[in-house]
């Protein structure tokens, strides 16, 4: 099964901000267990996520991804790759 994005559907804890329609698209999903998907076949319990940077992407990944990821109650680990980390 290809799952193309995944939903946020709850709140941050500080419930200053509100998710609920915000959908993303990490490199990298990892499932532990059945996927559970909602409308749209997003995906609503993804317990690892990754993302690669992009020189324009890494501020938005370090804080604002940071804080919708946490909002998810299944994600366990949130992996942020260097796009410019050497090999």
């Amino acid at each position: 099964m290809q799952i193309s994005w995944i939903r946020v559907t709850s709140k941050h804890e500080s419930g200053s901000k509100n998710y609920e329609r915000t959908y993303l698209y990490p490199d990298v999903v990892v499932i532990y267990g059945k996927p559970e998907l909602c409308k749209h076949h997003s995906l609503i319990n993804p317990t690892l996520l990754v993302e690669v940077t992009l020189p324009s992407s890494v501020e938005y990944d370090r804080t604002t991804k940071l804080l919708i990821y946490d909002a998810i109650p299944s994600v366990q680990e949130y992996l942020i790759v260097s796009h410019t980390a050497k090999k």
